[in-house]
């Protein structure tokens, strides 16, 4: 006879195992699903965006049971571990998504977040700036744009309009297009203050001091050194003594907290007296350079920068110089491309490296071994074409170096990265491979700079140069990057193995 009791309890206990095992395979196909819905959503443009990543959250909370390592106690999402879960999901299928592609709640709180801040606005308006705002004019058309664009965008607190020479005269009407209208000679010698002189390193001293967490300094001038009659000095030296007040005045401010300058080089037409270096007027009619500058906090700097209204300003803007300070090197986002190449290396390790088994090119290209990696400079301060500067940066002296930007958006192997470096040697051997981004001032702040503009007129060499600029930036460069040591602004390292 049959041991009934054993039988039945044998069934139950293998219907209970067959029943967990359904569940847990359920519970792995809902992951997996989950998963590959999420690697098809990164594929289709190299990213996750905000709705793409609800969409995933949907799917983790509609079915809790299946999806606990992303989840609180609370049952809520864990966001950090849901990203970082993305970001090896990505990288296990080969995927080049950088993680700041990945879209999270969290890094989008911090962005809004962001503090608010006050942009002050000061226009010099000494004798020497009259010619630019007579008539209608490149000048007020340029201020004009760009006020506008800083009122509408989010992180302007308030817009507060001022003229500046030996003294700060604020216009308290808070219309933008009243102020540009009265942007005459007329108005300009009413605001008062002495006109006469352009005492420089006392007017940014002035600006720069109105800086902190909730404000930040607009300084819109010509930025030509005026000496004035009564300075008995050799004009170099009084450049030099201006530029090391200049020096004196950043150094002391970034001692006590992270700032950073944005220099515009923009253009005019100009009908008014010129003053030269010994102060002597003379009627000018033609195009001259003036000077926008932007100080603020980093991440003041960091918003505006990103809202490119900087980039937009009507008329256009001929050159750019951001000048910051970093206490450590920034680590380059990159990837080493397997073509095009010269001779032969592996990747066993994926995009990062490192290189192994490097050897020549034994055919065409014989006693060459070439690679190419590409990098993103999207988020850095800097703009495009300072990347293609081979002057901004030091790497193996044995390698040569070639830069382009990368132009095609739509091929997902290379649109999370801005640009593109070729590297050869005829010199091969295991190394360390470094790219370090130096900064300097550039060299379009020389070709722009005078040390004598008494012979200025329209269309000469001078006319489109500023008198002492070189020694004005080297005052500020030199507050942020010492002459006595390389300020490296971002690096990256790739070993090589033979």
């Amino acid at each position: 006879m049959k041991n009934y009791n054993s039988y039945f309890s044998y069934h139950k206990i293998l219907m209970a195992s067959a029943l967990s095992i359904l569940l847990l395979t359920g519970c792995q196909n809902d992951f997996k699903q989950w998963q590959s819905d999420a690697i098809l959503m990164a594929k289709s443009a190299n990213d996750i965006t905000q709705e793409e990543y609800q969409e995933l959250i949907d799917i983790i909370q509609s079915s809790p049971d299946n999806f606990g390592i992303f989840l609180n106690d609370d049952k809520s999402v864990n966001h950090k571990k849901l990203h970082e879960n993305l970001i090896t999901l990505f990288a296990s299928k080969k995927l080049d998504i950088s993680p700041d592609k990945i879209y999270s709640p969290d890094s989008a709180k911090k962005i809004s977040e962001l503090s608010k801040f006050n942009v002050n606005v000061f226009l010099e308006n000494s004798a020497s700036m009259d010619g630019y705002v007579n008539g209608k004019t490149d000048f007020e058309t340029a201020i004009y744009s760009l006020l506008g664009d800083i009122k509408i965008n989010g992180f302007c607190d308030s817009l507060n309009l001022n003229y500046i020479n030996s003294s700060i005269h604020t216009f308290n009407e808070p219309d933008i297009a009243d102020f540009i209208d009265k942007l005459e000679p007329a108005t300009f010698r009413k605001r008062g203050g002495n006109r006469s002189t352009s005492d420089l390193s006392e007017v940014i001293n002035t600006v720069t001091s109105k800086v902190d967490n909730r404000n930040a300094s607009i300084l819109i001038s010509d930025f030509v050194f005026s000496p004035g009659k009564q300075k008995n000095l050799d004009a170099r030296d009084y450049l030099n003594i201006q530029m090391l007040g200049i020096k004196l005045t950043f150094a002391q401010l970034l001692q006590k907290q992270k700032l950073s300058v944005v220099v515009l080089h923009l253009e005019s037409a100009f009908n008014g007296q010129y003053f030269n270096l010994t102060d002597h007027p003379h009627n000018y009619s033609g195009k001259r350079p003036y000077y926008i500058w932007v100080i603020g906090t980093d991440e003041q700097v960091k918003q505006i920068l990103a809202t490119k209204i900087l980039d937009n300003i009507k008329g256009g803007v001929q050159h750019k110089l951001v000048l910051n300070q970093v206490a450590e090197p920034i680590n380059i986002d990159f990837k080493i491309a397997k073509s095009p190449k010269i001779g032969t290396f592996e990747l066993p390790n994926g995009k990062l490296g490192p290189i192994e088994s490097a050897s020549y090119d034994n055919n065409r290209n014989k006693g060459i071994f070439g690679f190419t990696f590409y990098a993103n400079f999207e988020n850095e301060m800097q703009n495009s074409s300072f990347y293609l500067d081979k002057k901004n940066y030091k790497w193996n002296p044995n390698y040569e170096l070639e830069i382009s930007v990368v132009t095609d958006n739509n091929d997902p192997a290379t649109k999370a990265y801005t640009h593109m470096f070729k590297v050869e040697t005829k010199d091969l051997k295991s190394e360390t491979f470094s790219l370090e981004v130096i900064g300097k001032t550039p060299d379009w702040v020389v070709s722009l700079s005078s040390e004598n503009d008494s012979g200025i007129i329209p269309g000469n060499d001078e006319s489109s140069k500023t008198f002492g600029f070189k020694y004005l930036i080297d005052g500020v460069s030199e507050a942020f990057y010492p002459n006595n040591k390389i300020n490296i602004i971002n690096k990256l390292e790739i070993t090589i193995k033979r």
